[in-house]
This record gives structure tokens, sequence and C-alpha cells, in this order.
């Protein structure tokens, strides 16, 4: 899968609300957990660029969740998590609650 496809599928499995997105986040979900794919912090920065903040908080929670699952590598999952968690404090400040336990969030799981 070619990188700009799958950064085109990681725009819009945050730019549309998720029950819109399925198809998106599965296909995202594929190229990380099983051929490697991991986004770099300046591919989110371009994202960041150009997404509403909303969409983009969206985003972090898609891939946090990818993290989550067993079936997604360690290395990865810690990458994921690292590349998230400094996003949403640059964008929500400097708070250390894990993003996808917090059930206040609007936007996580």
């Amino acid at each position: 899968m070619a990188v700009s496809l799958t950064r085109k599928r990681l725009y819009r499995a945050g730019s549309r609300p998720l029950e819109l997105a399925v198809d998106d986040v599965k296909q995202l979900a594929e190229a990380v957990w099983y051929r490697g794919y991991r986004p770099t912090q300046a591919e989110l920065e371009r994202l960041r660029g150009v997404m509403p903040r909303m969409d983009f908080q969206r985003t972090l929670c898609v891939l946090e969740l990818l993290s989550q699952y067993s079936v997604c590598r360690r290395d990865t999952a810690r990458h994921l998590q690292q590349l998230t968690r400094y996003f949403h404090r640059e964008l929500l400040g400097n708070d250390d609650t894990p993003t996808t336990r917090n059930k206040g969030h609007p936007l996580c799981f």
C-alpha cells in the first residue's frame, strides 16, 4: 500500500464521524497492524495543519485505539502511543490522563 494512500485513509478516518469512516479505519488498521505502516510526527504535523482541530483529535483517538489491540506489534503500539501523547499534549495541555480511558473526552472511545 502506498504511503500517500494510507495517509489519505488516516485523514479520512479522522475527518468524518466514525460510523461513516469504518472502512477507512479498517484499512488503516490493516496497514498499521499487518503492513508495518507507522505514521511519522511530520505526517501528523501536516495533517494537523490541514484538518480542523476536532477532526485531528479524532484521528489521534483512532491511532490510540489501534495501538491498544494485541495484534498491534509492541514497538508500533509504543510508537503510536508516543505520537498521540505528544499531540494530545500540544492540543490539550500537559494532562497525563490516558486518552482511551478518559470517558469524559468526547472523541475517544
